[in-house]
């Protein structure tokens, strides 16, 4: 079985709140590189703990990771978030992983 390296790849993370923070945590130890897109930025000592790098614009985002991982509630605001235009924007063989769930999931 051959697998793939994550080490020295650049995670997405869509949504950065308690799960979130939980998978970037994670994926340092893997040592992926963590960049993240959410409404407010997280507290500067997180961002620096986790050496994160924050993104204002989605898109601009989603065309420099490797794998993104959406993790925030479906709401009408998040709904189709992830868009046949956004998916265009992703780089060749890049991996998604959704953790989205309905309220209350």
């Amino acid at each position: 079985m051959n697998g793939h390296r994550i080490g020295g790849k650049r995670l997405g993370i869509v949504g950065m709140g308690r799960i979130g923070t939980a998978v970037a945590r994670r994926a340092r130890a893997f040592g992926l590189a963590i960049h993240y897109h959410n409404r407010r930025r997280v507290q500067d000592e997180t961002e620096r703990d986790l050496e994160e790098t924050f993104w204002s614009s989605l898109d601009q985002m989603l065309a420099r990771v490797n794998i993104v991982s959406v993790n925030c509630p479906r709401t009408t605001a998040t709904n189709h978030l992830l868009s046949r235009r956004r998916l265009e924007l992703l780089r060749p063989h890049t991996t998604i992983v959704n953790h989205l769930a309905r309220r209350g999931d």
